[in-house]
């Protein structure tokens, strides 16, 4: 579940924090990252995919993209393990949003 869907940093990079709703991992938060630095979505970006699999409908040429739409529903995520540079210490990662679960 999405629970805060985004703040900007200073690199335009989008961060969504996600909360796990079910399993052994219950209400544990993983973070997302998403660039937003780009001139035009494409397939090929990452905040296109998400949005389209979020919104239901591919975005068209243009189209101003509604953070709103992915408040309050449930996805299916890739995760990945990470390890940090800077202290060692290993995080997991919201690498990919596969698909809408539920709205809530």
């Amino acid at each position: 579940r999405l629970f805060k869907p985004f703040k900007t940093t200073e690199k335009k990079t989008l961060e969504f924090l996600f909360e796990v709703v079910e399993g052994p991992h219950s209400e544990a938060v993983l973070r997302g990252f998403a660039n937003a630095h780009y001139e035009s979505f494409t397939p090929f970006t990452k905040l296109y995919r998400w949005h389209a699999i979020a919104s239901g409908e591919e975005p068209e040429e243009g189209d101003n993209l509604d953070l709103a739409v992915f408040v309050d529903k449930v996805f299916l995520v890739e995760v990945d393990r990470k390890k940090s540079r800077k202290t060692d210490n290993c995080f997991s990662n919201v690498r990919e949003i596969l698909g809408l679960v539920c709205e809530i």
